[in-house]
C-alpha cells in the first residue's frame, strides 16, 4: 500500500492567518502579518514560546471554525483515486485530536488515518510512504533524505530555502504527480 503524508496547517488551511487573527485580538501589537512571515519560526521573534503555544492552542481547540482552501477536498480526493492511502498529520497537541478529526468531516475531506504529534516526521521510517505533502522546509528536507516524494506549498517562510519542489496551489501539486513538470515561475532554486 503506497501512503501519503499530508500536513494540515498552512497545506490545507490558512493556519498563519487564524493565528495572526488569535495574536492581535488578544492586544499584541506590531505582530507582522502572514505575508511578511520570511522563514518558519518568526513568531518566536515576538512571542515567548509559552505564549505562542496558548495561541497555536486557541486556533486548534476551535479547527472546526475555519474553512479548508478550495482545492483541499478535491486534492485529497484526487491522492485517494490515485491509490494513497492518507494520512493526515499535524503538529500540535494532541489533545486537540478529535477537533481536528470532526473538522475533516465537517469538511468532507477524505483520508484514512490523522496522525497527532510534536514529531510527524517519525512518520518517514515507514517503508510504504511516498509523498509528504508540507509547508515547513525542515520537514520537506528529512522527507527528501528518507527518499520520499517531498513537496509543498510556496509560502514566504519557504520560498528561500533551496532546491525545495513548491507550489502556489494544490492544483499545481496535482499537476505535478500527473506529469512531473513543474510550471515556470521565473524560480529557479528549487
Amino acid at each position: 500500500m503506497k501512503k501519503a503524508i499530508i500536513d494540515v496547517d498552512e497545506t490545507l488551511w490558512s493556519f498563519s492567518r487564524a493565528f495572526y487573527d488569535e495574536v492581535v485580538a488578544s492586544g499584541i501589537e506590531n505582530f507582522p502579518v502572514p505575508e511578511e512571515f520570511n522563514y518558519w519560526s518568526i513568531f518566536w521573534e515576538y512571542l515567548p514560546k509559552d505564549a505562542a503555544f496558548k495561541f497555536f492552542d486557541r486556533v486548534h481547540c476551535k479547527q472546526c471554525d475555519y474553512k479548508p482552501y478550495k482545492e483541499a477536498k478535491h486534492f485529497l480526493q484526487f491522492l485517494k483515486d490515485q491509490g494513497y492511502y492518507i494520512v493526515i498529520a499535524s503538529h500540535r497537541d494532541p489533545k486537540y485530536t478529535e477537533e481536528l478529526k470532526n473538522w475533516l468531516m465537517l469538511c468532507a475531506l477524505p483520508y484514512d488515518e490523522v496522525h497527532v504529534s510534536f514529531d510527524k516526521t517519525a512518520l518517514f521510517n515507514d517503508p510504504e510512504v511516498e509523498l509528504v505533502v508540507d509547508d515547513r522546509p525542515e520537514t520537506l528536507v528529512r522527507a527528501a533524505r528518507a527518499g520520499k516524494i517531498a513537496i509543498g506549498l510556496l509560502k514566504p517562510w519557504n520560498k528561500r530555502c533551496g532546491k525545495l519542489r513548491l507550489f502556489k496551489s494544490l492544483k499545481d501539486i496535482e499537476r505535478y504527480l500527473k506529469t512531473g513538470e513543474m510550471e515556470d515561475d521565473g524560480r529557479h532554486d528549487r
